[in-house]
C-alpha cells in the first residue's frame, strides 16, 4: 500500500470513480460482487473500513476480516457525497480551481474535511478556514477564539 503522498490526484480520480460505481450498483451487485468490490478499494488504501463498508453495503466488521486498513483517522465519508467529491477533485485536477460550494454541502452533511483533504489534496485547514470565511466569520475572530479556548 502506498503512503497517501505518494498517490496523485489521477489516481484518487480513479478510486472515487470505482467507489461511485459500487455505490450506484451496490443493490443490484451479487453478495460475492460486493465482496470482491470491497478488497478492491481496500488495494488502492485510500478508504478505511467503515467507509469500504458502507459503500458495498456489507458488514464493516466482515469487510475488516479481509481489508487491510490504512493508518490514520477514520474517515467520516457520507457515500452519498461521492458525486461531488468526485466532481471537485476533477475540477482541481483540470483546472486548479476549487469549487467551495460543494465543499461546503458536504461537510454541513457529515463529510469530514480530512475525507476531502484526502480525496483531493485540499489542505484541511485551508478548507476549514475558507468554509468560515465564508461564513463571515474573520480570521482574527477564529484565532482570537482558540487563543481563549
Amino acid at each position: 500500500m502506498k503512503p497517501l503522498s505518494q498517490i496523485a490526484l489521477p489516481e484518487k480520480i480513479q478510486c472515487l470513480s470505482e467507489a461511485l460505481h459500487y455505490w450506484n450498483h451496490r443493490e443490484t451487485m451479487t453478495y460475492s460482487d460486493r465482496v470482491t468490490a470491497a478488497e478492491s478499494l481496500g488495494e488502492w488504501g485510500l478508504f478505511d473500513v467503515p467507509s469500504i463498508a458502507k459503500i458495498v453495503d456489507l458488514d464493516p466488521d466482515f469487510v475488516a476480516e479481509f481489508v487491510k486498513p490504512r493508518r490514520g483517522k477514520t474517515l467520516d465519508l457520507n457515500p452519498e457525497h461521492l458525486p461531488e467529491l468526485l466532481d471537485v477533485a476533477k475540477t482541481r485536477y483540470a483546472t486548479g480551481a476549487i469549487d467551495w460550494e460543494p465543499i461546503d454541502w458536504m461537510i454541513n452533511r457529515g463529510t469530514s474535511a480530512g475525507a476531502i483533504q484526502r480525496f483531493t489534496g485540499i489542505n484541511q485547514g485551508w478548507i476549514s478556514r475558507k468554509l468560515r470565511n465564508m461564513q463571515g466569520i474573520p480570521f482574527e475572530a477564529m484565532d482570537a477564539a482558540k487563543r481563549s479556548a
